[in-house]
């Protein structure tokens, strides 16, 4: 896996690079530009150059992180990868001093911790959180739709993870694009929805949306009180 995983799922390597990606493994790595050792970019003339430490763009190379596509686009990243583990656990330790949540977070960052997060919900609701690969799990939790990750580390003291659900099928490799998707089947083009049936499919989205929300909105608020 990249050694620095975005962590949102429509957040592609190359789109961290071109913005500035601050990640939970970053306290180890860096930042995701840091992990970079070259790039295919599209630039404004139309040519597709590749830029690396030391070839002749390097300024390109070194300029392209937080450019937010004003040099280029990045149509191929090479980046660090690491091995990993099928799971990680996560552990959730509350607090309700800053200063023993920020010497926490010291702490873990200078351990063997493969990840580390810190969130500040208030001023006596901080959750310093840390993952480590474990080859096996209990269970697993899924926060990819409606389900909120946040929320969890106010409500859980352990938490488990696929790494196949952080990475997904297919690690995402450029601004906005991902590893080819593989040929349809046979009969698949007959088989997908139809205008009208999307059109259904949308409005039925944005009314489960709004549902949603407003029962994230109790669980969030109850989760609150219960702090």
């Amino acid at each position: 896996m990249p050694a620095v995983v975005p962590q949102l799922k429509s957040i592609t390597i190359g789109g961290a690079v071109a913005g500035i990606g601050i990640e939970s493994s970053s306290f180890r790595y860096g930042l995701v530009h840091e992990t970079v050792e070259e790039l295919d970019v599209l630039v404004g003339d139309g040519r597709v150059v590749t830029a690396t430490p030391d070839n002749d763009h390097r300024d390109l190379f070194f300029g392209f992180p937080n450019s937010y596509g004003t040099l280029g686009y990045a149509l191929r990243v090479k980046a660090r990868a690491l091995p990993a583990k099928p799971f990680v656990r996560l552990e959730h330790v509350h607090h309700r001093d800053a200063r023993r949540f920020f010497d926490h977070v010291g702490a873990v960052c200078g351990a063997d911790a493969d990840f580390v997060d810190g969130a500040v919900f208030g001023p006596h609701d901080l959750v310093v959180t840390t993952g480590r690969f474990v080859d096996a799990a209990p269970y697993t939790s899924d926060y990819s739709f409606e389900r909120i990750y946040w929320c969890s580390m106010r409500e859980r003291d352990e938490d488990f993870l696929s790494t196949r659900t952080i990475c997904g099928d297919g690690t995402p490799t450029g601004s906005g694009a991902r590893k080819p998707a593989r040929p349809e089947p046979a009969g698949a083009a007959a088989a997908r929805p139809q205008a009208s049936q999307l059109g259904l499919l949308s409005k039925v989205m944005r009314w489960n949306s709004r549902l949603g929300s407003r029962a994230r909105a109790i669980a969030c608020s109850a989760c609150t009180r219960s702090r």
